[in-house]
C-alpha cells in the first residue's frame, strides 16, 4: 500500500523526523532514549534517588510508609494467627475434657483457667494452626478468620489430630506413671535395711 512506510533496520531512524520538525531532527522519545543509552544506569538511578530525597516525592522509599505497612502486615499476622490458636484451643478443650483430664491443672502453663489446654496445644501449633496462619496472610491477608478456619481444619485432618491426641496423652501419662512406679520403687528399696 502507498501509505504504509517502509522496515528499516532495527535502531534507525525513520529518516521523517518527528511532525513539525526537519527531517533530520529526531522526536523527544528518540531524544530521550539516546540519552539513556549514553548514561550509566546507576547514574540514573542515582538522580532518581536524588530527586527523591529533595522533598516531595510521590515516588521512592518513604520510611513512614514502610514502617505503617509493616506495622500493619505484623498485625494481620497476628490477628490471624490468634485466630487459629483460639480454634485449636477448643478443639484441644473439647479432646482433654472428653477424656476426663483436668482443664486447669496445666504443666508449663500455670495462670489462667485453662492451662492444661495450653500446654496441650504447644504440643500441636507447630502442626496446625502456625501453617495455617501463614498460609492464610499469604492466600488473603484481608482475611478476617473463616479462611484460616478453614486451612486449619485442613490441616488438623492431614494430621489426623483428633486420632493422634488421646493417643499422645495417654502415652504421656502412661510414662509418668512408669517413671512414679520405678521411683517409689527405688525409693522403697533404699528405705529397706
Amino acid at each position: 500500500m502507498s501509505n504504509e512506510t517502509p522496515i528499516g533496520p532495527v535502531g534507525a531512524t525513520d529518516g521523517r523526523g518527528h511532525p513539525g520538525g526537519s527531517p533530520r531532527e529526531q522526536s523527544p522519545l528518540q531524544a530521550r532514549a539516546q540519552f539513556l543509552k549514553n548514561r550509566s544506569w546507576e547514574l540514573v538511578v542515582s538522580l532518581n534517588r536524588g530527586a527523591c530525597a529533595r522533598g516531595g516525592a510521590q515516588h521512592g522509599f518513604n520510611r513512614e510508609t514502610q514502617e505503617a505497612c509493616a506495622r500493619e502486615w505484623a498485625e494481620k499476622k497476628q490477628r490471624i494467627l490468634s485466630a487459629a490458636n483460639a480454634s485449636l484451643y477448643a478443639l484441644c478443650a473439647a479432646v482433654v475434657c472428653s477424656l476426663g483430664y483436668v482443664p486447669s491443672l496445666g504443666f508449663i502453663h500455670d495462670a489462667g483457667t485453662l492451662p492444661f489446654i495450653y500446654d496441650v496445644a504447644d504440643l500441636y501449633k507447630h502442626l496446625t494452626s502456625i501453617p495455617a496462619a501463614f498460609l492464610a496472610v499469604r492466600q488473603n491477608p484481608a482475611d478476617d478468620g473463616d479462611l484460616v478456619r478453614k486451612l486449619l481444619k485442613q490441616r488438623v485432618e492431614e494430621e489426623r489430630l483428633l486420632q493422634r491426641m488421646p493417643r499422645d496423652l495417654e502415652m504421656l501419662f502412661a510414662e509418668t506413671q512408669a517413671n512414679s512406679d520405678k521411683s517409689e520403687i527405688a525409693d522403697r528399696k533404699s528405705q529397706m535395711p
